[in-house]
């Protein structure tokens, strides 16, 4: 499976994940694409948060098509949006390193919902 939407950057040797907006959102957020680090060097690792990543975006692009306030929403909303994920799945992380049990850690990278991301970004 190719994961287009995960690029190495030689320079920092770090992953990014990167976001073809669909063409019918093209001219509401104003680009054809955006990138964001994962801060990540792990291959393994990179591909999974770009996986999630990419299936948040999707459903971000959906509500943007659901939504007929959309057009208050930026993309530098959609990116803050993500990179909140990621933060999510950082401390997540660290609390795992440093030995927080399964109970009582998160059970997934994100604990925002959809309704979350409507209030924060179509209001």
């Amino acid at each position: 499976m190719s994961h287009t939407y995960l690029i190495f950057r030689q320079a920092g040797s770090s992953y990014s994940f990167r976001s073809i907006v669909p063409k019918d959102l093209q001219s509401l957020l104003g680009t054809k694409e955006f990138q964001l680090s994962l801060r990540c060097g792990i291959l393994k690792q990179a591909k999974l948060l770009s996986s999630h990543l990419y299936n948040l975006s999707q459903h971000l692009y959906d509500q943007l098509r659901d939504n007929s306030d959309h057009l208050r929403t930026t993309i530098d909303q959609v990116k803050e949006r993500l990179r909140s994920e990621l933060a999510g799945y950082f401390v997540a992380s660290s609390n795992v390193s440093m030995g927080v049990t399964q109970a009582s850690r998160p059970s997934k990278i994100s604990d925002h919902s959809s309704r979350d991301f409507d209030s924060k970004i179509f209001s």
